[in-house]
Formats: C-alpha cells, sequence, structure tokens
C-alpha cells in the first residue's frame, strides 16, 4: 500500500525546498562578481522567500493538517527523514558546491540541478498525493519551471556575450 499524503504535507515540503534554494541562491549572489548574476541571484533567493510566504497562505486555506502520532514528534521525524530521503539531503552539497564555484556558468548549471532536482522530487510526489491536491503539486512544479526558465534565459544572454 502506497503512503498517501496530503496538500498539507506537500505544502510543508515545498517550503523547506523554498528555503533550501533562498539559501543556495544567496550563496551563490555572495560568490559571483558580475552585478547583473549577482542581481539575478538575489532576485530568485527573493522569489523564493515570497513563495514561502504564498505557500504558508495555502497552508492557511488547506487548514490545518493534525497527523495521527503515535508518540510526540513522530510525524516531525516522519517528514524530516522523507525529506532527508529526497532532494534535501543534497541541499549541504548543493551550498558546498556554491562556495567552490569558480565562473558564473558554473553557478547557473548549479542553480538549474537544484530546481530540475526540486521538480524530480515533487513529480515522485505525485503518486503518493491525494487527487484532490493535484492543483498544489502543479502550482509548485509551475513555479520550479519559472526559475528554470529563467536561469536558462540568463545562461543565453551570457552565452550570447561570450560569442
Amino acid at each position: 500500500m502506497t503512503q498517501k499524503f496530503s496538500g498539507q504535507e506537500i505544502v510543508d515540503i515545498a517550503i523547506r525546498i523554498e528555503k533550501n534554494g533562498e539559501a543556495l541562491y544567496k550563496t551563490l549572489a555572495e560568490q559571483t562578481e558580475y552585478m547583473d548574476v549577482k542581481h539575478a541571484f538575489n532576485a530568485l533567493a527573493n522569489e523564493e522567500k515570497q513563495h514561502i510566504e504564498s505557500f504558508d497562505r495555502i497552508r492557511e486555506l488547506i487548514g490545518s493538517f493534525a497527523a495521527q502520532e503515535a508518540y510526540p514528534g513522530e510525524y516531525a521525524l516522519y517528514l524530516q527523514a522523507l525529506i532527508e530521503e529526497n532532494v534535501f539531503s543534497k541541499t549541504e552539497i548543493f551550498l558546498d558546491l556554491a562556495k567552490k564555484v569558480a565562473t558564473v556558468p558554473e553557478a547557473l548549471d548549479l542553480a538549474l540541478a537544484f530546481e530540475k532536482e526540486t521538480i524530480i522530487f515533487l513529480n515522485g510526489v505525485r503518486d503518493s498525493l491525494e487527487t484532490d491536491d493535484f492543483p498544489i503539486l502543479n502550482e509548485l512544479i509551475a513555479q520550479e519551471k519559472e526559475h528554470i526558465r529563467k536561469l536558462s534565459e540568463i545562461k543565453q544572454t551570457l552565452a550570447g556575450k561570450a560569442s
């Protein structure tokens, strides 16, 4: 039997993804000397922060989720295990890599990889989600795709300048 997740759980996970993305973009912004790219990474960090606020509002609309626990804190441990087994376990790796990037294209590739990993994770959750909550998941995926579009646009612009 497949474990089913509620929209509330997905939103909780999404908030953690967005917090990790915000930290990644802030780190990448600190690492680059190119003001255009620095501004772009800071803008993406701000978008991640806005997404967190949006997801907090979505969480309120969904209502409170009360997991049945065998002992206090069981649900938090379960959610943490789910996170660590997926995209979040790579967050420390992403942040370490962000501190070591030597070029702007490397920074953009790292940011793209993070966004792609996030989408892969969210698509993987689809089978474990109650069908009523698909619109929530679709919105999360759409926001991550928009980040990929922006990062790809920056990368193309820089490649055009290098030509």
